[in-house]
């Protein structure tokens, strides 16, 4: 296949910068080394410096200067303006000498973004995820637990740490909850107690995923985190928590969806160097600013820019055959073709031989494709430099000399290796393409017409005559929700205790006020009245928190039971009313108000079970009465 360029109107070029020779500093003198004895424990090994890699760095960042103050012009959205640092990237195939390209460019003063600015998996907000996984793997593992508690998870102080670690002895877990028995109304570990205990069993149950998902939602994760870094970083942590919850869905394509499994996959690409995942590129909070940006080439796929420096050419990746595992395995076969053990080259038989040479050149194939990567992300200005490797292999630097038929050594200069147009300034502009003007049908054009509108009837929405009674209609809706929670908590857990128990609605609330209305909810629960609506023993089924939609003639009817009893043929509709005003007077008047919501909850339950007898009560907790429609 014969490849040329895209949009033959631009000028452009491929330069070859002259390779950095190897040129070690000594940090220790010879003469003296042999007389002074290191204490290894106090002092560490001193080590030569090699140079190579900077003065790479230093020459790469003399031709941008060179291109920006010139005034260059490239291509920006079909108009040529003046080179700027944000249209250069620069490409390297490997973090290992990252540091010394970005010493270079802050010693010219060049602005740039880091490709080595943590990785994901080595960022302060992900480490914190995986103390987190780890401690719901492990349940006993105290260190990551306590970095979950001083985490901005839930910013525990140093002075609570260690007041829980005299609570009582265990498991920090354990710990924790005797401290928030013996303090119920501490500000922040009874919610700290509560998530971690749910979470336990939500791991039993959930995908990784949705786990996941289920606490950055119920501790509002990123929310917490952003308050709790520095401005300027925000965006970044953010980007970087939402990223690690994405990894989730990455995982072996959904093979291995356990927690453990995920866990260890994690701990797997760290180790691998090419494999672990960057953070997010995030934009800058000030657009002019203008930087370089350094990525590795598996990053960059998918980008491209004006002028692309492909740096550390030369490198070539470390033969890794000998003792190591072989195995092929096709995605769509049930078992691997072969699963080999390699030894050492002098100890291989001719199938091993075989095997070796196959995946030599797979490896190959995947090294050009990767090399092809490269050289396509520049849309007008290719410079490709390297550092003298230790092998007589150049890698890429010595291919591309070889194909322009010169030694890797010979050029001191840079070298223009192709060229097409020529290089011009601001003054010269591309004519902008001209695009069609689209014609938007009139009936696209037309407002949406609304034929099926959805009716909310949950019973607490619609009803407004009863507002007469209260004096304050947004301190009863509080405590309304507040309480459906707890409600709904002691109808599953009857024996919890308010400690246990959790709602982000309750953050603005007084202890004192959660206490009454806790012991209101239980007396609900355990009322002798309720008996059959409470206790297992007495129904077959029960559900809470009933979502329900149906068709009401023209009307999408849509509303929410509190909580739906089955026994033999008769299903019961509960419907909570927690209004503080209501009394053994008033309470049938405030009731009459919700039947007509009441009727079309029974209609909605009825198409669900139509040989079943439906009826339907409001539960008013305040006087602990019933009322039957």
């Amino acid at each position: 296949i014969e490849h040329s360029t895209h949009r033959k109107e631009l000028s452009g070029k491929v330069t070859l910068l002259p390779l950095s020779l190897k040129e070690v500093v000594e940090t220790e003198d010879k003469e003296n080394s042999a007389l002074v004895l290191r204490n290894p424990l106090n002092e560490p090994r001193e080590e030569s410096i090699s140079l190579q890699y900077f003065n790479e760095g230093l020459m790469i960042a003399e031709e941008i200067k060179s291109l920006v103050a010139q005034n260059i012009s490239v291509d920006k959205k079909d108009e040529n303006k003046a080179v700027n640092y944000s249209d250069i990237i620069i490409l390297l195939r490997s973090r290992t000498h990252v540091a010394d390209y970005e010493k270079a460019l802050r010693q010219t003063g060049i602005p740039y973004i880091g490709a080595n600015r943590g990785t994901l998996l080595e960022s302060l907000e992900v480490n914190d995820m995986l103390d987190l996984l780890q401690w719901l793997i492990l349940p006993f593992d105290n260190l990551s637990l306590a970095g979950i508690l001083r985490s901005p998870l839930f910013s525990i102080s140093n002075d609570d740490l260690i007041a829980i670690k005299q609570a009582s002895k265990g498991s920090w877990l354990d710990r924790l909850a005797s401290f928030v028995q013996n303090n119920p109304k501490h500000e922040s570990l009874p919610r700290a107690y509560q998530l971690l205990v749910q979470w336990q069993d939500d791991a039993n149950k959930l995908p990784v995923h949705d786990l996941l998902d289920k606490i950055y939602s119920e501790a509002n994760v990123l929310a917490r985190y952003v308050a709790a870094f520095p401005e300027h970083l925000s965006q970044r942590v953010s980007a970087n928590l939402t990223r690690f919850l994405e990894l989730a869905l990455e995982m072996d394509s959904g093979r291995y969806p356990s927690l453990s499994r995920f866990s260890s996959w994690l701990n797997e690409l760290k180790q691998m160097e090419n494999e672990a995942p960057d953070e997010p590129v995030t934009s800058a909070t000030d657009e002019t600013e203008q930087r370089v940006q350094i990525l590795s080439i598996h990053a960059a796929k998918g980008l491209e820019a004006p002028i692309i420096f492909l740096a550390d050419s030369a490198r070539v990746p470390a033969n890794n055959n000998a003792y190591s595992t072989l195995i092929d395995w096709p995605a769509e076969n049930e078992k691997p073709e072969y699963f080999l053990l390699t030894a050492s080259k002098n100890n291989l038989d001719e199938y091993s031989k075989n095997c070796i040479e196959e995946q030599q050149l797979f490896e190959q194939r995947e090294d050009a494709n990767l090399l092809y990567v490269a050289l396509t992300r520049a849309k007008q200005m290719l410079y490709i430099s390297g550092s003298e490797p230790k092998t007589k292999d150049h890698g890429w630097y010595g291919k591309i000399c070889s194909a322009y038929e010169f030694e890797s050594t010979d050029n001191k200069e840079p070298i223009t290796l192709e060229t097409e147009g020529t290089e011009s300034k601001t003054d010269f502009v591309i004519e902008k393409k001209t695009n069609k003007k689209l014609e938007i049908a009139k009936k696209l054009s037309a407002p949406i017409e609304i034929l099926n509108p959805q009716v909310d009837i949950s019973p607490s929405q619609q009803v407004t005559s009863t507002r007469k009674y209260s004096e304050s209609n947004e301190g009863n809706t509080t405590r309304g929700i507040i309480m459906h929670h707890m409600l709904n908590t002691l109808s599953r857990y009857p024996k919890n205790e308010l400690s246990q128990f959790y709602c982000t609605e309750m953050n603005d609330v007084q202890i004192s006020e959660l206490e009454k209305w806790w012991g209101e909810c239980l007396r609900t629960i355990t009322d002798e009245s309720f008996i059959t609506y409470f206790n297992s023993s007495h129904y077959e089924k029960a559900f809470n928190e009933v979502s329900i939609q149906f068709k009401d003639g023209d009307k999408t009817v849509y509303g929410i039971i509190d909580r739906l009893i089955i026994k033999d043929n008769n299903v019961t509709i509960i419907d909570y009313k927690t209004h503080p005003y209501v009394t053994k007077t008033n309470f049938k008047d405030i009731a009459q108000a919700y039947e007509k919501q009441m009727q079309l909850y029974e209609k909605g339950v009825q198409l669900l079970w139509p040989e079943y007898n439906v009826t339907s009560i409001l539960l008013f907790t305040t006087i602990a009465h019933q009322y039957t429609f």
